[in-house]
């Protein structure tokens, strides 16, 4: 059975992998077009949802309505799966960044995240100076392995992360890493991580962010993907 490494707050844990369930806020640079690269939302009120009609009866044109919407899921789901992978010999896909939860603030207020209109950058609800933001973010190669994973916030006066403790993350990357930096480099073949960590608002800054960027071992001979996706979260801090 597939092991996974579970990193939270302070103590690392392995559990068998399971499948992981839908969450409110989920952002991703992923896969679109051909083998490409595709889009998922952050936004907290985007979520897949089933449908169901609210009548046991069914007029014709309806029946022709809920038969086409069937049809046009299935033809997602097919194009999804083939749209995935690379169909030479090997899968390969493009590494995905995901936040499993809304950021929460100073333990009880959940934070929104929103898009904005360059692709793959999105904007936070905005915090005072003082507050600490706890994130749990989960990078996913698929049938690939990960390679590198960057966190990294600017300006650097505007606000501090706090990381797991170093001997806990020892285990996962190797020793070149550089932590304060934002630089974790993996030791072994990991396809998923959860990760979190705490963004503590120090200045108001208006223009602060946070960039998340994964690398996975995907090859795509062709062009078609990408084996690296980023975001750029903004975290516009108010006094």
């Amino acid at each position: 059975m597939a092991i996974f490494f579970l990193l939270f707050e302070k103590t690392l844990y392995f559990c068998p992998r399971k499948k992981i369930a839908g969450c409110g806020a989920v952002g991703s640079a992923l896969r679109s077009g051909r083998r490409g690269r595709r889009f998922e939302s952050c936004h907290p009120d985007l979520y897949f949802a089933s449908f169901r009609h609210n009548s046991c009866y069914f007029t014709g044109r309806e029946k022709l309505l809920h038969m086409k919407t069937r049809i046009f899921t299935l033809l997602v789901l097919v194009i999804v799966t083939f749209t995935a992978c690379d169909l030479s010999n090997e899968s390969n896909y493009t590494p995905g960044i995901f936040f499993l939860q809304n950021p929460v603030k100073n333990n009880q207020d959940t934070l929104r995240s929103f898009y904005t209109d360059v692709p793959g950058t999105f904007v936070m609800d905005t915090v005072q100076v003082g507050d600490t933001v706890k994130f749990l973010i989960y990078l996913d190669a698929y049938a690939n392995n990960l390679q590198n994973f960057y966190l990294n916030h600017a300006p650097d006066s505007a606000a501090k992360i706090i990381l797991p403790e170093a001997s806990s993350m020892d285990t996962i990357f190797k020793d070149n890493s550089d932590y304060a930096k934002g630089k974790f480099y993996f030791r072994d073949s990991h396809s998923f991580l959860f990760f979190p960590f705490r963004y503590v608002a120090l200045k108001p800054n208006l223009d602060a962010k946070l960039e998340f960027l994964v690398v996975s071992d995907a090859v795509f001979d062709n062009g078609f993907g990408s084996n690296s996706s980023k975001i750029i979260l903004k975290t516009p801090i108010k006094n």
